[in-house]
């Protein structure tokens, strides 16, 4: 056994020993990008925000209305994970998340104000957070 072999036994043995599992490997860089993707979005509107109203409440609220369902969901979609079973519970998230996408699409020709497009922001946040409990 060299000293390459050793060193990557020990550097998989600790804590980065579940990213020897692809399938692991795989849901986490999925995340990560899915994450990182979130925080594009969140500057977007942000910034977005500052173009349209030249308001620091507005951009204030529109990061509020990000981080919220966040905050506020985060322990009772942890609690739902670990009642129910944890697919049906991502199953419900992505059929609740599609009836959203599909409601904002068919908004998207009517022409609503911006309040109402944080709230179906808020809706898809919120299967997310409970998507992402039972993901744990």
């Amino acid at each position: 056994m060299t000293s390459v072999d050793s060193h990557r036994r020990a550097w998989f043995g600790g804590a980065l020993a579940p990213f020897g599992a692809p399938v692991f490997r795989k849901l986490w860089l999925a995340s990560l990008g899915s994450n990182f993707g979130t925080l594009i979005q969140t500057v977007g509107a942000a910034w977005l925000m500052t173009t349209l109203v030249h308001s620091s409440d507005m951009v204030a609220f529109v990061q509020a209305a990000t981080a919220l369902p966040i905050m506020l969901l985060s322990v009772p979609a942890g609690a739902i994970a670990d009642i129910w079973d944890r697919r049906n519970v991502m199953l419900l998230a992505q059929v609740v998340s599609a009836i959203a996408a599909a409601i904002r699409r068919t908004m998207r020709t009517i022409q609503v104000g911006w309040v109402e497009k944080l709230a179906r922001r808020g809706i898809e946040l919120i299967t997310t957070r409970i998507e992402f409990a039972a993901l744990q």
